[in-house]
């Protein structure tokens, strides 16, 4: 009997300690204010699988996608508190704004799937502190943000406007640092070999004041078509590829995505083709010229060419 009571003991301590490595690991050093641009993430998304749509995008203006507590070093917290679901009724006040600047554009089995994630993921985690400590404080918070981190206006002042052509991933780096006085991240998404402008991360601190985004992780790592890890370009400054433009799409139909990779892969072709028929015919030449048939050759021949 005495065994088994310091079993049980055991069993409750070591209970005990991993709950409280739980709580302790919810602590976060920064909030990552992240705002996407839907016409890329509508692209992206209706690519994944021929089911998947989006919403009408009504306004070529960035969004937000969420406020997320972060550790340095870490994708971390999230999901800090399982048994506080998101309550539509406890943003229904604030849904006009919401749909404004915090829309959820992916169609999906159920409504508000993307408010429901952001604050089952990351505003359970945010809700320790009290300027967060319920549901409209924190989507009330990212409305606010955006109103303030005004991304489309300041990309625009620089000339860095929808469709426009490809941009330098330094070009939307220093347009932002200028406005805000803090390091951001940019973020890209590669599909079929091209590279579309994604997210735009700034980072703030508990008091919400801008803070430099260095010691925060880029996203997980993905791979490119030819199994080549995405991981080797990210660097502090987000995912977008220094030495390569990006894409800043005005629409969002899939079409676009694919008629662009045929126009590559097209010229491509014509590219290597041309290449081919002009290293054949100096190869030709160069034969014809060390080995050239007799007269008597070519006249047996010239009927046979024709």
């Amino acid at each position: 009997m005495l065994i088994l009571m310091i079993f049980e003991a055991l069993f409750l301590c070591t209970v005990a300690a991993d709950a409280n490595f739980d709580v302790d690991n919810n602590y976060f050093d920064v909030f990552v204010f992240t705002q996407h641009w839907p016409f890329t993430t509508c692209i992206d998304w209706e690519k994944r699988s021929n089911k998947n749509s989006c919403s009408r995008i009504h306004d070529k203006e960035w969004s937000v996608h969420g406020l997320w507590p972060t550790q340095f070093g870490r994708i971390a917290p999230n999901f800090c508190n399982n048994t506080w679901k998101f309550d539509y009724d406890s943003v229904k006040a604030i849904r006009p704004e919401l749909d404004q600047y915090w829309p959820d554009y992916e169609l999906r089995d159920h409504p508000n799937s993307l408010w429901t994630h952001e604050w089952e993921k990351h505003g359970t985690c945010a809700a320790q502190l009290e300027i967060l400590d319920s549901e409209e404080k924190y989507f009330q918070t990212g409305i606010d943000l955006a109103k303030k981190v005004k991304l489309t206006e300041w990309l625009k002042a620089k000339n860095i406007v929808p469709g426009g052509g490809k941009y330098s991933k330094s070009a939307v780096y220093n347009a932002v640092m200028e406005k805000t006085g803090v390091r951001p991240h940019i973020d890209c998404e590669f599909m079929s070999g091209v590279q579309f402008i994604k997210e735009i991360k700034v980072c703030l601190s508990k008091n919400l004041t801008f803070v430099h985004c260095d010691n925060v992780l880029a996203p997980a790592p993905t791979y490119l078509t030819n199994g080549e890890p995405l991981s080797k370009h990210h660097n502090t400054t987000g995912s977008c590829r220094n030495n390569e433009g990006f894409l800043y799409p005005s629409r969002m139909n899939p079409t676009y995505l694919s008629n662009l990779t045929t126009n590559h892969v097209t010229i491509g072709f014509i590219v290597f083709g041309c290449g081919t028929l002009v290293l054949m015919s100096l190869m030709v030449a160069m034969f014809v010229r060390q080995s050239g048939p007799t007269q008597a050759q070519r006249r047996r021949d010239g009927y046979e060419s024709l």
